[in-house]
């Protein structure tokens, strides 16, 4: 799948600069790479305007190295998940079926210890968390699965498991499923989404401490194998009119003045993590 193998480069990569960099910073210049290239795509005037509260959020020389070893790989990224996004009616009884997804997922794997399960974490945070833990000895496994919400809501998710189901009997039901001792539920990401209603991405940029999530998913996973899921992750929409970029996730493409940028709401990559 396009999709997983773009997302397996861009942990190699991320693994190769997270010793040597602040993680936070990291993920800050890929958010910038990806807006970069999506921005460039759509061919978007004043591109550099638009990113530049984003642009001081990280050193030039990590900027330019991110976009040297990443640019492609996020490019096939982006494009791959464009493409799946648009073949919905096909994936709508497949990839966005909670009970669909686990039963490849335990094709891959038949039990786990954890189950943590997180709202709004989009495959940018995951890329730099899962790439943190690799550089510090964990092995990851990223299967050849993709779950796609298409209104990028977690009612979506929670429907599935009834009207009255919350984010955390997901993560209970999942954890009945593979056997897990644990399980978690974190709405960190999805607060600071809607800390202010539309955030800019900038604020949202500052606000998300990805060292602060790599490392309490690493103490889980010190604990034993543990899968990390989303329910969704985020949109970054261009207000056409104030020439802003804003984070919200569920957007609804076709509003007069706004104009989705990169849709990563609509997909969440599983993470399957193993002390090393």
């Amino acid at each position: 799948m396009y999709v997983v193998d773009s997302v397996r480069t861009l942990v190699e990569v991320v693994e190769s600069l997270a010793s040597s960099y602040d993680l936070n910073k990291l993920h800050r210049a890929l958010l910038y790479s990806i807006l970069d290239y999506s921005l460039a795509k759509k061919g978007v005037r004043g591109r550099e305007e638009l990113l530049a509260d984003l642009t001081s959020l990280s050193p030039p020389i990590l900027r330019a190295l991110v976009k040297a070893k990443l640019e492609e790989p996020l490019g096939r990224f982006v494009e791959a998940s464009l493409k799946l996004l648009e073949s919905r009616a096909v994936v709508l009884d497949s990839l966005a079926s909670l009970d669909y997804v686990l039963k490849l997922i335990t094709n891959t794997v038949r039990g786990v210890d954890n189950i943590m399960i997180f709202d709004a974490l989009s495959p940018i945070e995951l890329v730099v968390i899962a790439g943190y833990l690799r550089s510090r000895g964990f092995k990851t496994v990223i299967p050849d699965i993709v779950f796609v919400n298409p209104v990028g809501l977690t009612r979506f998710l929670t429907a599935q498991r009834g009207g009255q189901s919350t984010l955390r009997d997901v993560a209970s039901y999942i954890a009945g499923i593979l056997s897990a001792k644990g399980y978690f539920k974190s709405s960190y990401v999805d607060e600071r989404v809607h800390s202010v209603g539309y955030v800019g991405v900038e604020e949202f940029a500052r606000s998300i401490d990805v060292r602060l999530l790599a490392e309490s998913i690493e103490g889980v996973a010190s604990s034993g194998s543990t899968l990390i899921l989303s329910d969704h992750g985020y949109d970054i929409v261009w207000d056409r009119e104030t020439h802003y970029l804003l984070v919200t996730h569920g957007f609804k493409e076709g509003r007069p003045g706004y104009e989705v940028v990169t849709p990563l709401s609509r997909i969440a990559i599983p993470l399957i993590i193993h002390k090393g």
